[in-house]
């Protein structure tokens, strides 16, 4: 009797408050286009709109304004609107476009350039046109950096001359809507089989540097006598072997293919703490079984000189001190290697195909005081089975397009593994603990694969930004938060959030990610939404995740519970786990008001929602998987790279690279 009342007094609540709702997406004031910088958009990486900027390509552009979205949305590229409006459940989630507008080439002097990028003759950027008013050419010779592209017109006269100047043919909108469109998105199957892929080139890549180490000894150097000497006399594709002890060295550079190697930590290269230790400068160098220290601390360049935000990392970062530098050094190998630095570790710049691994970097502590342990800049590159303590993040990568971190050990730093303007990385079976954050991909890249990694003890465990990333099998713990689902189009599946303040935190507005098959078990919070004002649907094929404590029976056996899971709502968040909870969310009154919520647009609640949360956790036992990762993140040994010995001098002054040996200008 109590129930019944409850759903009459909120059926009749329902009622009267209907009134005051109002649809999402109607009188949102979309009559006219909006400022498109304004807008959430998506369809390009960063690196390809600023390509397209650099070589004087302009993009066509698209705004949209759906029904049950709050925001605008903006599109680089018609296609990827196409793209995006074909997506199995896009209808669902955003309801459908209430109007569409794309840039107008007709009156610009659409063109091509040399190079076949689209481009026009006047300044600044197209007007806009209703999608449905426009002409569009289809299949034409001109093109953008990220590929073939499709050019509005609001003339139908226009599009025709271009047609006939550059190919291709004139459809209307409604053909272009149903043209066949690569979205990029993959199922897991093919995730797995990219990850697969990605493996098999790195195992290739560090195949192919072992004859590095079998060189031909033609110099064998003994403390005291000249490395740089013995360099310059060694032969191109030979070894120079350094005797164990000391071996002092300033800013010595090999211009030549050739492997440096030590005895292990008995040799130590010494600097003299201005400049980069040692730095090679042609393919297939290598440098083995050594110690670095001594390193310079010029942490900045000179910025004044720089043209652009890629320039400034470049000069900040890249050309900072290191320990050891290989610049235009395709193929070359770091084996063995030991850094005490209070400025980089370890640094490829423009290097593909080069390979680090079983190096051990100490950076400065706290982070804050150091740098990057090891740093990739335009360089595909292997980086595994090494070990990260200290300095401002362990492996960090600028547009180093698929290059592999694997099977790595990292503990406090800033960030474990920092992806700037890097796409098709794979991230994989990486240790991290006691970090800003374990894994951080930024500045909108796309096709990362972040896979089995461990992140405990962290403020967050795993961030991925950009589009169409993959985040499988991490396991991420006793962090404040496991994982920010800040990407769109992602696939989020197989991780064990667990024991954090917040097991996931949803950071889109764009409600495009499949997130299913994850286990959150014990979170202070199971997710908290971030999102301001989206819905977004955390179930993918009518599978969604197993989440503790969520109220429900599988009465059918089909390994689901009977009831939707709202991991952000006030029902099923925390309440749920406490006293009278569950007897509150298995309430009619509750089911009355969700249902109400579902078929009425202007009730729809933002936040998380798993329409088939999971009965029993998707993959192994959690607390099975937590002892693995709790084994895998111990603290690791102190010191990785013994002190330099107390005896070491250059001239008269003792060196140490415990701390730094002069006082350092401010981090970019």
């Amino acid at each position: 009797m109590r129930y019944e009342l409850a759903t009459a007094a909120v059926l009749a609540l329902l009622v009267a408050m209907s009134g005051s709702f109002v649809v999402a997406g109607t009188g949102t004031g979309n009559d006219d286009p909006g400022a498109f910088e304004d807008l959430l958009s998506v369809g390009m990486t960063q690196v390809e709109v600023s390509e397209a900027d650099r070589v004087g390509a302009v993009i066509p552009r698209a705004q949209v304004y759906y029904a049950r979205f709050e925001f605008g949305v903006g599109y680089y590229g018609v296609e990827s609107l196409v793209a995006r409006l074909q997506r199995p459940g896009h209808g669902d989630r955003y309801g459908r476009p209430l109007v569409v507008y794309v840039s107008d080439f007709a009156g610009e002097g659409a063109n091509r350039t040399a190079e076949g990028y689209l481009t026009t003759d006047a300044l600044g950027d197209p007007d806009w046109v209703r999608a449905e008013d426009a002409h569009f050419v289809v299949g034409s010779e001109a093109r953008l950096p990220a590929g073939p592209t499709v050019v509005p017109f609001s003339s139908r006269t226009d599009a025709e001359r271009f047609a006939e100047r550059f190919g291709g043919r004139v459809e209307r909108w409604e053909a272009v809507r149903e043209l066949p469109v690569e979205s990029g998105d993959r199922s897991p199957a093919e995730w797995q089989e990219t990850v697969r892929q990605r493996a098999a080139w790195a195992d290739r890549s560090v195949a192919a540097t072992d004859p590095l180490l079998d060189r031909p000894v033609a110099a064998t150097v003994a403390p005291g006598e000249s490395v740089a000497a013995a360099v310059q006399r060694a032969p191109p594709n030979t070894t120079v072997r350094l005797q164990p002890g000391v071996h002092r060295v300033r800013n010595l550079t090999v211009r030549k293919p050739l492997t440096l190697r030590g005895a292990g930590s008995e040799t130590l290269l010494l600097g003299g703490g201005n400049g980069t230790v040692v730095e090679f400068r042609a393919p297939r160098s290598a440098i083995a079984s050594v110690r670095v220290a001594g390193v310079g601390d010029r942490q900045v360049g000179n910025l004044s000189r720089a043209e652009d935000w890629s320039e400034r990392i470049r000069l900040a970062y890249a050309v900072a001190d290191a320990g050891i530098r290989f610049i235009e050094a395709n193929g070359s190998l770091a084996h063995d290697v030991g850094v005490r630095t209070p400025a980089n570790g370890i640094v490829f710049i423009e290097s593909d195909g080069s390979v680090a691994r079983e190096v051990r970097v100490v950076g400065d502590t706290p982070w804050s005081a150091g740098f990057m342990d090891l740093l990739a800049f335009r360089s595909r590159i292997v980086v595994q089975d090494s070990q990260f303590q200290g300095g401002r993040d362990a492996v960090y990568t600028h547009r180093s397009d698929g290059l592999v971190v694997r099977n790595n050990t990292m503990e406090g730093v800033r960030f474990g593994v920092h992806e700037m303007y890097t796409s098709n990385a794979l991230v994989r079976d990486n240790d991290i603990r006691n970090t800003a954050i374990g894994v951080v991909v930024m500045t909108r890249p796309t096709g990362n694969a972040i896979v089995g990694n461990a992140v405990r003890d962290s403020d967050g465990g795993v961030s991925i930004a950009g589009s169409r990333s993959y985040a499988a099998d991490n396991v991420v713990f006793e962090n404040t938060y496991g994982i920010q689902t800040t990407s769109s189009g992602s696939y989020y599946v197989g991780n064990l959030l667990a024991h954090n303040e917040d097991g996931a935190r949803t950071g889109t507005l764009l409600p495009t990610n499949r997130v299913t098959r994850n286990d959150f078990a014990d979170n202070g919070e199971h997710a908290r939404d971030r999102s301001m004002g989206s819905l977004q649907v955390w179930t993918v094929d009518g599978v969604g995740n197993y989440w503790t404590g969520a109220p429900g029976y599988d009465r059918d056996g089909d390994g689901t519970l009977d009831r939707s899971f709202r991991p952000t709502g006030p029902v099923d968040g925390p309440a749920a786990r406490t006293t009278g909870g569950p007897a509150l969310a298995r309430s009619p009154a509750v089911a009355l008001v969700r249902a109400m919520r579902t078929s009425v647009p202007g009730f729809r609640r933002a936040g998380v929602l798993d329409t088939a949360p999971l009965a029993a956790p998707a993959g192994t036992d959690p607390e099975t998987r937590l002892v693995r990762a709790r084994e895998r993140t111990e603290p690791l040994p102190t010191p990785l790279v013994e002190p330099v010995p107390a005896n070491a001098t250059t001239g008269t002054t003792s060196v140490t690279t415990d701390t730094a040996a002069t006082t350092r200008r401010t981090n970019p």
